[in-house]
């Protein structure tokens, strides 16, 4: 028996089970949901867009819920790259103006509605003292920020749409992007979000969307969904995905697109 061989290995293990507990929010913490019906036709939920480190053109969301017929627009984390403390909500209102013409959101005729799911981790910027709900007006565009998940339903569809950033799994964006990396190529499983939906405790018909790992994932049969980054980080390449929602027939429909090509299944 190579003893030294052995304890390297122990060690190591124990060091990634340590660093894992350590970057596991939810083991200490439950994660706050809001609840909301949504009447509109279709639901896009985005992630990872690191608006101000991204030089592209990001005014292609604009043109995405328009074509889409989009009044839900749900942004799941990482709408910001920089983490800075802010003091009120006219700051955070001055940030969230910015992308909102950023991402072309004010060009969108009809009403628009968009959840801001702001990350609690590396990003997104920190608001002082306890802050839970914002609820901001830009021309035709509402945008309620706030920390945690969504649940969103529709009144004659079956099931619920859970979708959060994905942080309170794993902290650690960057553990957390080399579990979901790791695990899709070695075991074709969607590990990190199979362990969200676990720790949200949701129904067999429901769907879990986040982001934060940067990796795009789509499986129908666990519905789990993972829009994928924007912008390359390390050597994780930016798929420039959403994810769509309707209610058909009494059933959820989910799909992950591109701006690529559309690669709805």
């Amino acid at each position: 028996m190579n003893i030294p061989a052995l304890v390297a290995a122990s060690a190591s293990a124990v060091i990634i089970l340590y660093y894992l507990v350590t970057n596991s929010p939810w083991l200490t913490k439950g994660i706050p949901t809001a609840s909301l019906k949504v009447d509109s036709e279709t639901v896009m939920v985005l992630s990872d867009l690191h608006i101000d480190a991204n030089p592209m053109d990001l005014g292609i969301i604009g043109s995405l819920a328009r074509i889409n017929g989009v009044n839900t627009l749900v942004i799941a984390g990482d709408l910001f790259n920089y983490r800075i403390r802010i003091r009120d909500e006219l700051e955070l209102g001055v940030m969230v103006r910015y992308a909102v013409e950023r991402l072309g959101l004010s060009r969108v005729k009809a009403r628009l509605t968009v959840l801001y799911l702001m990350s609690s981790s590396s990003h997104d910027p920190e608001v002082h003292g306890n802050h839970r709900v914002s609820v901001m007006k830009v021309n035709n565009v509402t945008v309620v920020a706030m920390q945690g998940a969504v649940r969103l339903s529709y009144p004659d569809c079956i099931g619920s749409v859970y979708i959060t950033h994905g942080d309170y799994a794993v902290k650690d964006g960057v553990l957390a992007g080399l579990l979901s990396f790791i695990s899709l190529k070695l075991l074709n499983y969607p590990l990190f979000e199979v362990m969200l939906r676990r720790i949200l405790n949701v129904n067999d018909h429901d769907w879990v969307i986040s982001g934060h790992t940067h990796v795009p994932v789509f499986n129908s049969e666990l519905k789990v969904a993972n829009p994928g980054s924007w912008v390359k980080a390390l050597v994780m390449k930016p798929h420039f995905g959403y994810v769509t929602i309707r209610c058909s027939n009494g059933e959820l429909k989910v799909s992950l697109g591109s701006v690529r090509g559309n690669n709805a299944y």
